[in-house]
Formats: C-alpha cells, structure tokens, sequence
C-alpha cells in the first residue's frame, strides 16, 4: 500500500513552495479520505443492491475509468494551455 500513496504525495510536496507543504500535504491527505469513504459508500451501495461482487468490481471499474479518462483531459488541456502562454 506505501506505493500508492508516497509516490503521489512526494509529487504533490515536491510541486509546491516548502513554505506551503503543510497545506499541500493536508489537503492531499483530506482528498485521499474523501476518495475512500466514497469509495466505500458507493460500493457498499451497488453491493446492497445486487448483493453481487461483481457489480461492485464492474462500478468501481467504470468509476476508475471515468477519472482517469476526466485526468487526462485535464492534463492535455493543462499543457495547451501552458504552450499557448509560452
């Protein structure tokens, strides 16, 4: 588990001012137990429903899939627009 969250963190602390990196590492960790308990609720929803695991690994599949496709639009429309300003 440390390898999926040092390396973020690390990225996140190494692409601010030292000054900041308590805020940043506050809220990178705020974000990280955000992410979790909806993980769990919505998981927790999809298998009362169906009272099947499968559902759950097929939802948090396409949940996955949705935030990494909204990642990286971001990151493209990131890097048009830092090109456009250069």
């Amino acid at each position: 588990m440390p390898g999926l969250f040092i390396p973020p963190q690390r990225a996140i602390l190494n692409a601010v001012k030292p000054s900041q990196q308590d805020e940043a590492g506050g809220i990178s960790m705020s974000m990280q137990l955000l992410g979790t308990a909806l993980g769990m609720a919505v998981s927790s929803a999809v298998y009362a429903m169906t009272r099947d695991f499968s559902a759950v690994f097929v939802s948090n599949a396409v949940v996955v899939g949705a935030v990494l496709v909204i990642a990286l639009l971001a990151t493209e429309r990131r890097a048009v627009v830092q090109a456009a300003q250069t």
